[in-house]
């Protein structure tokens, strides 16, 4: 079998642009849509991964990227993802030809070469759908006990920045891949939207309070504005008045502290990646959830935490107020596909109670009448 060096010396268009164009006169026009359509998706997924602008992501960095996924992905859609990317670059590489009297692009032809030699061996099975092994939420027994196991019984450095993104995560609902810009201001944690590049986001970043002074101002605001309908603005009242403690208590120890072990992480290792950091933390909680609870399919992830955060959230704020903390663009999206507020944990399933009750009570009606 050639080399990709082999490939080159011969000539790209000895290996793949034939028998790719010849492909192409198959392919319905619709069917070329819907392969633009999907390897726009997943290079904006790839810089999402990387947090970087799409525009940072090289050819070569995404084949690479969407070849080291291929074992989380079922045969079928491994198959599609790689033709369409095919498809797609090699388009990009006959625009770079027709505008270069006959050129090739030297790394997108490598790129285009990576993913031709990968086959398709290497997928899941069907028994290892990775989304069906995380668990959307995280009880309150079960986070107590991963956080004694990596602060009392196995407190080695990993373990401890784990518990530390742990805490912090589950404070802000913050996605993993977030906590990479993520700077504070003034008690709150300013937060670079990880979906804005692609239309799911609700700007290009947010503003999460993490201190009592900065919860308390950012419901105030919501209170007072008129962009909001009278019925959550009342949610917003009586979640300042009924929120539990919780939701502040620590906060700022909490996420400061895990910036502050992602920064010294930096400094010691300037020329690695933040992801490499994300994937260490992943990796010792999914040791963790392994030694702790053998018998069990699920596990818990850092994403489960966001999860858990959103379940909290529902109890005690309207739906716009929890869809702005997280960064959606869409109100339906923590309803339909985030844990349930039944999910949520015991103080905020309680200010839940008590807020409902006051709405059923007419409590609400005390904002219409201060005004």
């Amino acid at each position: 079998m050639w080399s990709l060096q082999d490939q080159w010396n011969a000539g790209p268009a000895d290996h793949y642009l034939g028998s790719t164009k010849m492909n192409d006169i198959t392919k319905s026009v619709s069917t070329k849509i819907q392969y633009e359509n999907t390897h726009q998706r997943n290079h904006a997924r790839c810089a999402d991964s990387m947090n970087v602008e799409p525009s940072l992501v090289t050819d070569i960095m995404y084949a690479r990227w969407l070849c080291s996924l291929k074992f989380e992905l079922a045969t079928r859609s491994w198959r599609v993802y790689k033709a369409a990317s095919i498809h797609a670059l090699t388009e990009k590489q006959d625009r770079y030809r027709q505008a270069n009297n006959g050129e090739y692009d030297e790394e997108l032809h490598f790129a285009i070469m990576e993913l031709s030699a990968e086959p398709q061996t290497g997928t899941r099975k069907n028994t290892q759908r990775t989304s069906a092994l995380k668990q959307k939420f995280v009880k309150e027994d079960k986070l107590d006990e991963l956080l004694i196991y990596f602060e009392d019984v196995k407190p080695t450095t990993w373990n401890l920045r784990a518990a530390k993104a742990i805490r912090a995560t589950i404070r802000t609902g913050v996605r993993p891949c977030e906590w990479s810009a993520a700077q504070v201001n003034n008690d709150y944690l300013v937060v670079q939207n990880a979906k804005a590049t692609n239309g799911r986001g609700n700007g290009v970043e947010r503003m999460i309070p993490y201190s009592s002074d900065a919860w308390h101002e950012w419901l105030m605001l919501r209170i007072d504005s008129k962009q909001y309908s009278d019925e959550d603005r009342s949610r917003f009242y009586l979640a300042r008045e009924k929120a539990p403690s919780k939701l502040w208590e620590s906060c700022i120890v909490e996420v400061e502290s895990h910036l502050l072990e992602i920064s010294k992480w930096r400094q010691s290792n300037p020329d690695a990646s933040f992801i490499t950091y994300q994937q260490g933390i992943s990796q010792v909680i999914k040791r963790a959830c392994k030694a702790m609870w053998p018998k069990e399919k699920k596990i818990v992830t850092l994403y489960s935490l966001r999860h858990q955060f959103i379940a909290n959230m529902k109890n005690v704020l309207p739906n716009i107020g929890v869809t702005e903390l997280v960064g959606h663009h869409s109100l339906e999206t923590a309803q339909l596909h985030y844990a349930k507020s039944s999910q949520g944990h015991s103080d905020f399933k309680e200010s839940g109670k008590e807020i409902r009750s006051a709405i059923k009570d007419g409590q609400h009606e005390k904002l219409s009448e201060t005004e």
